[in-house]
């Protein structure tokens, strides 16, 4: 049975963070075998998602951002409550289990991707997804996460994207909302869902917390500049 991890972030508006004057909050992440799902709280962002084999690079430049630039806690959780591994070897060692009980202090989820989240027996994170977003919270996928997001039926009414048009429908065939897949590079966010293929891991982090932070416009524009910095200048 494939272990998924999560990450939750919780947000704090009474404190600033090392001098920053960021806001403190709690950032959690748990991994499952497959990819990870983050978990967020608009009061305090909660981010949980992973999976063994899941995308390292996909959660980390979300967490640590959440964590710098926003004060949060960040903490881990996978579905069984158990050790993951990701594609780079790294373990991660579970702060919860993904049950919708334990997690109730979620604002947001993101699902981290890795090739379970497209096998044959897939984790079922449906039930935590639409209770994150019965509350108002943000809930994200990124690569083969999207699969859980569109399992979930979270793409029936929002503009998405994933890793291909074609490679989404070969593994949920007519899911809900598939008229609404935009095919582009960067990450999409409509209302409270955003997406992302596995190569946008810099954009699915900005739109996640543009979303979870739409009071913090100034301090995401300064992110969006850092990062468009690096690739000009490399180029």
């Amino acid at each position: 049975m494939p272990t998924v991890a999560f990450a939750a972030i919780e947000k704090n508006f009474s404190t600033s963070r090392l001098g920053h004057g960021r806001l403190n909050a709690q950032i959690s992440t748990q991994l499952p075998k497959g990819d990870p799902v983050w978990g967020h709280d608009m009061h305090e962002h909660n981010v949980r998602r992973a999976r063994d084999g899941f995308a390292d690079w996909e959660y980390g430049l979300l967490a640590a951002s959440a964590v710098e630039w926003f004060g949060a806690r960040a903490v881990s959780l996978t579905p069984e409550g158990k050790p993951v591994t990701g594609i780079s070897g790294f373990q991660l060692t579970p702060d919860r289990s993904a049950g919708v009980d334990e997690n109730a202090d979620l604002d947001a989820v993101a699902v981290i991707g890795s090739d379970q989240w497209a096998g044959e027996a897939p984790p079922d994170v449906a039930e935590l997804l639409n209770a994150v977003a019965a509350r108002g919270g943000v809930v994200g996928g990124i690569c083969a996460g999207t699969l859980a997001l569109a399992r979930a039926g979270m793409f029936e009414k929002a503009k998405h994207t994933s890793n291909g048009r074609d490679w989404i429908n070969g593994h949920e065939a007519g899911y809900a909302g598939d008229l609404n897949y935009q095919d582009v590079p960067h990450a999409v966010a409509d209302g409270k869902i955003v997406s992302a293929p596995g190569s946008a891991p810099g954009t699915f982090t900005l739109a996640f917390l543009k979303t979870l932070y739409p009071e913090r416009s100034s301090d995401l524009a300064q992110m969006r500049t850092l990062f468009a910095r690096e690739y000009a200048e490399a180029s």
